[in-house]
């Protein structure tokens, strides 16, 4: 890590919830928007799937997850809530 960093958090998140977490964001930003942008998040939602399916890229995920996992000092468990992340956070930067 860089050596202005003295402590390190790293949220793991199973690769599911991550790819649902994106696709909620952009499935967001595009309803607003009109019959032609949901077609267009169609395509992006193919693409994803694709990408994550069939070129690899679940692959370098998986890797810089754990990567990343590997140079924290805490890691938090991604799937529990905001409010638990913050206190399980402030506890360990606590001395």
């Amino acid at each position: 890590m860089n050596a202005n960093v003295d402590f390190v958090a790293h949220i793991s998140l199973p690769l599911d919830l991550a790819l649902i977490r994106v696709l909620q964001r952009m499935l967001a930003e595009d309803a607003a928007e009109v019959e032609a942008e949901r077609q267009g998040c169609v395509a992006i939602l193919e693409s994803l799937s694709s990408a994550y399916s069939d070129s690899g890229m679940r692959e370098v995920f998986l890797e810089s997850d754990r990567h990343a996992a590997q140079s924290a000092d805490l890691i938090l468990d991604g799937t529990r809530t905001l409010e638990d992340l913050k206190t399980e956070m402030t506890k360990a930067l606590r001395p």
